[in-house]
């Protein structure tokens, strides 16, 4: 309420298919994407969505805020979306639990950042082996 931003989620029902460290993981991964989008994109709407997709779970965080990359065609791709503590943070969280990231992010255009975890970082399989 305080950022005046309209926040959407769409979460799918995982309750206790993840580790406990895996949990925390995503929350705070969450919880620094949603620091990010409030402090940095100057959006009006956020959608977060946790879902699984593929054998892998997919937390994934869109806003429609000016992005993140600059205007500098010479600079490299991942120079321009990599710098900055809180994505960095991100990442390493992420790489702790096995899990990747993929940006989409347009200058004035918004962003999109999934995360995805695999599902080696769960409690057990969707059919119930250990």
């Amino acid at each position: 309420q305080a950022s005046g931003m309209r926040i959407s989620t769409e979460l799918a029902p995982l309750d206790g298919a993840l580790s406990r460290e895996t949990e925390l993981s995503l929350y705070r991964i969450a919880q620094e994407a949603l620091n990010n989008v409030v402090k940095h994109a100057a959006a009006t709407e956020v959608r977060i969505e946790l879902k699984l997709e593929r054998q892998k779970i997919i937390l994934s965080v869109t806003d429609n805020g000016r992005g993140f990359i600059t205007e500098d065609p010479h600079q490299q791709s991942s120079n321009r979306i990599a710098s900055g503590y809180g994505l960095s943070n991100m990442k390493h969280r992420l790489e702790e639990i096995g899990g990747s990231c993929e940006f989409d992010s347009k200058s004035g255009a918004g962003t999109v950042i999934k995360f995805s975890v695999p599902s080696g970082a769960w409690k057990h399989d969707r059919s119930g082996h250990s």
